[in-house]
């Protein structure tokens, strides 16, 4: 009767936890690139946006095409 109880409580409770950490993991972390982002190169694209644009990318690369498209819009201010 135990291991019946603890074989639920494992297919039940702890294995969905686990699974909605693949997907959980993911959204925080672009949440926090996002946030960075913003802040670091004045971004005006909402979250939503953002995710949608770099859901499958490295966070090095989401770095380096902000990086290219603020100093592009920093030499087109300065023309």
């Amino acid at each position: 009767m135990k291991q019946k109880i603890k074989d639920g409580i494992m297919l039940y409770l702890v294995v969905p936890i686990f699974l909605t950490w693949f997907i959980w993991f993911p959204l925080g972390m672009n949440y926090l690139y996002w946030t960075d982002m913003k802040n670091e190169f004045h971004i005006q694209e909402g979250y939503w946006e953002f995710f949608g644009r770099n859901w499958y990318k490295k966070s090095f690369h989401i770095k380096v095409d902000y990086l290219r498209e603020y100093e592009e819009r920093q030499e087109k201010a300065a023309k």
